[in-house]
């Protein structure tokens, strides 16, 4: 995913230089081809993080939901003094 969003905006800002040019779509291909391996090493960092952050996100989601279900007291009174600090 993050190579796709990569390699888009690589041809974005290269397609004023390809358009008109007639060139073949084998050489358009390679071209992206080439460029592609060159953006390995930025995307990889960038789709680790990516990744780390939807699973945190994740366990956040399902352990929010553990706890709600398992309080005491009902949810709304939890969120009462939420609920009063933020309209004071």
């Amino acid at each position: 995913m993050v190579i796709f969003i990569m390699l888009m905006q690589f041809l974005w800002k290269y397609i004023d230089d390809l358009v008109g040019k007639g060139l073949e779509t084998k050489v358009l291909g390679e071209f992206l081809l080439y460029s592609s391996a060159s953006m390995v090493p930025m995307a990889l960092p960038l789709a680790i993080l990516l990744a780390s952050l939807m699973t945190f996100g994740n366990l956040a989601q399902t352990w929010s939901y553990w706890l709600s279900n398992h309080q005491e007291y009902p949810f709304p009174v939890s969120w009462l003094p939420w609920y009063l600090w933020s309209e004071s």
